[in-house]
């Protein structure tokens, strides 16, 4: 087994800060627990001070659905006033173009939208799941000048959708996209049903690959749960890019919507919970709380304690205890440590194909288009998935003469359906 020792209280990355538990929607794949005991302002205002005094660099704010809350930009000013890159996690069906611009004055970095994987091709299906709302929201988000990533919950049944999903987000000047993977959920059998298996984990390493070689991505992230898809990378270059392990209680930790602190926001067990912030102050919980330890010097069981990966993956804790019941246990849909060596030997050799196949592609369009900005451009998209840490995001995406009718504030989504359908109405 393998021990990864951190220091005793790092400073933080970044904060989970759930601001309410009501919401708009009820969806299936949703982890949150609905509450409605939501911390007051002064609580949030003190909280944001403390998480700052750590040192934090990402504030993150899920709900819920963070726009129900009334005090909103109080609670954004505060958080700019403090120097903390603030995202808000939102199903963006209650964003309105203006709304997006308040928001972005009052500090607001970003917003990663949740967007279900599905087949664009009918327009019909996305009106009847309720989606184009959530797509025109995110191109308010954008129109705001604001850093906005579209969440994809990638599933076993939605998998095959997700390149054509992608280049729809393209088409509407969605740029930057997250990759989840399907966690355990409050209540209900959806996670049984949607989790990815070795073999659907090993796919959508090479659809990863191939969609950043396919289409203009400024940027491709990838959920902390996925650690694994950097499988088959050199251990020198995960080294030299300083690619972390799993953060849970490390350097990230999830407050919930009235003050309880866990160490990851899918592992809201009673035995995770480290504290609540209205009873003590955050350093202190953060510091002091024995929870924290298992997650500071992790040993890990099964092939995760084995992996040479473990300093830059570690598997999916929260999936762990789901299937074992215990956090340190391995993760058992890992197709790098389930597989046997025959088969990690041909996943290498087809990843590695992929690779070359995704450089050629690039240097091929470079050269097509005769231009050194877009050249640039391209070069960085291709480097951008190696720093996919969650530390950050760049500038929002802007309107350039190559990007034409993909910039923010584009065709809306039955343009692009009507473009589909007749090339030569576009």
């Amino acid at each position: 087994m393998t021990t990864t020792a951190l220091p005793e209280t790092p400073s933080l990355h970044i904060v989970n800060l759930t601001i309410t538990g009501r919401c708009n929607l009820d969806c299936p794949c949703c982890y949150q627990k609905r509450r409605k005991d939501d911390m007051t302002t002064l609580q949030v205002v003190k909280i944001i001070d403390e998480i700052a005094d750590l040192g934090t660099e990402i504030l993150m704010m899920p709900g819920g659905e963070p726009l129900l809350r009334q005090d909103l930009d109080i609670i954004l000013r505060r958080a700019a006033d403090r120097g903390l890159k603030t995202y808000l996690a939102s199903n963006a069906t209650l964003i309105t173009d203006e709304r997006a611009r308040e928001l972005k004055e009052c500090g607001l970095t970003g917003c990663c939208v949740g967007v279900e994987v599905f087949d664009p091709r009918s327009l019909a299906e996305v009106d009847r799941r309720g989606l184009a709302k959530t797509i025109e929201g995110l191109q308010s988000y954008a129109r705001a000048g604001l850093d906005v990533f579209a969440n994809l919950i990638v599933t076993r049944d939605n998998l095959r959708h997700l390149p054509a999903t992608v280049k729809l987000l393209v088409s509407l000047g969605i740029r930057k996209v997250t990759i989840l993977r399907p966690k355990p959920v409050q209540s209900g059998s959806w996670f049984e049903q949607a989790r990815l298996g070795p073999r659907e984990m090993y796919r959508l390493q090479i659809m990863k690959i191939q969609l950043e070689a396919a289409y203009d991505l400024e940027f491709v992230n990838l959920d902390c749960a996925f650690g694994a898809l950097q499988g088959g990378l050199p251990m020198e270059f995960l080294e030299e890019e300083e690619i972390p392990p799993c953060l849970a209680g490390t350097r990230y930790l999830s407050i919930d919507s009235n003050g309880d602190v866990y160490p990851c926001a899918y592992l809201k067990h009673p035995e995770f919970r480290a504290g609540n912030v209205t009873e003590a102050a955050l350093p202190a919980v953060f510091n002091e709380s024995p929870v924290f330890d298992t997650f500071r010097e992790p040993k890990l069981e099964g092939h995760c304690g084995t992996c040479p990966m473990s300093k830059h993956c570690g598997g999916c804790r929260a999936l762990a205890y789901h299937d074992h019941g215990r956090v340190l246990a391995q993760d058992d849909d890992c197709h790098w440590g389930t597989a046997s060596k025959r088969r990690v030997i041909w996943q290498g050799t087809v990843f590695w194909a992929t690779m070359i196949w995704r450089l050629l592609r690039t240097v091929t369009r470079t050269r097509s288009k005769g231009s050194a900005r877009y050249a640039r451009r391209v070069l960085q998209s291709s480097r951008a998935p190696k720093k996919a840490s969650g530390r950050g995001a760049g500038p929002a995406p802007t309107a350039t003469p190559e990007t034409g009718r993909r910039a923010c504030g584009g065709p809306s989504l039955a343009d692009a359906e009507r473009s589909r359908r007749d090339p030569s109405a576009a």
